[in-house]
């Protein structure tokens, strides 16, 4: 299994239509093509990771870099992985907005950081030090 998490700012904030809509888009994109994966958003930064096939992960990669609603995409980590570390979500999601949250608990709980990645078993995967950092991070800005 092939993943890439990549960093990136809002060209604009969005509203919870806005997120709405995308989270909508990337469920219905990613259930097709067999990508999973999670959205983080604070006031402004997105870290996502995207999971599934090389050539599917590569493709929807390009897209997501093109779009407009963001900039300054960074790749932070890429490779291979043992498995789906998020098989039950078409695209998890949590934010935080100005001190307030955003969730759409039908798509993820991140209320537990073992959640994230083998639960129960040792955590080794090389994005988890830049997810559980950003998350940190977007939970002290949640009141």
């Amino acid at each position: 299994m092939y993943f890439i998490l990549y960093a990136s700012q809002a060209t604009t904030p969005p509203t919870e239509s806005e997120f709405k809509h995308l989270l909508a888009q990337c469920h219905r994109n990613n259930t097709r093509h067999g990508i999973t994966g999670l959205l983080l958003y604070n006031n402004g930064n997105y870290l996502q990771i995207i999971e599934g096939k090389m050539e599917a992960v590569q493709s929807l990669y390009e897209i997501i870099r093109l779009d407009e609603r963001h900039k300054e995409v960074v790749i932070l980590e890429t490779g291979e992985q043992n498995g789906r570390n998020f098989p039950d979500w078409a695209m998890g999601f949590k934010a935080a907005t100005n001190g307030s949250r955003i969730e759409m608990p039908a798509y993820i709980n991140l209320s537990e950081n073992q959640m994230l990645f083998n639960p129960g078993g040792q955590i080794t995967h090389p994005a988890l030090p830049h997810i559980l950092s950003f998350y940190e991070q977007l939970n002290q800005g949640i009141n």
